[in-house]
């Protein structure tokens, strides 16, 4: 019998299948790929794309470890068209809180810097 994963793990699996979906979808030659944790605690996937670089998506573990805070954060990216906008954040990254929140992030010092715009 295969062994449950915990809430928090399951939900790192979930963000990971849904991050590689929408990746796959607009840009069909990039890969996703979990990185760990960050410099302050934050779980972070790196987004290689051939043509244009890399981007990072980062998640709080209260975001992970919750079902409801996850799917939140999933429809908020889709509603806010997150890939066509990662493209114009500076730090090149965004980070997933709680209550649906997206936040630009800084994967080299693990710091957000206001709402994705």
């Amino acid at each position: 019998m295969p062994e449950r994963l915990d809430p928090f793990d399951q939900g790192r699996e979930q963000l990971e299948r849904w991050l590689e979906s929408q990746v796959e979808n607009q840009w069909p030659d990039a890969m996703t790929s979990y990185r760990g944790r960050a410099r302050n605690g934050d779980h972070h996937w790196e987004i290689q794309v051939p043509t244009q670089g890399r981007y990072w998506v980062a998640a709080t573990d209260d975001v992970l470890s919750d079902a409801d805070e996850l799917r939140r954060a999933e429809e908020t990216l889709e509603r806010n068209q997150w890939l066509d906008r990662l493209t114009g954040v500076k730090t090149r990254g965004i980070l997933l809180k709680s209550d649906g929140r997206i936040m630009n992030w800084d994967r080299d010092t693990d710091e957000e810097y206001g709402f994705l715009e």
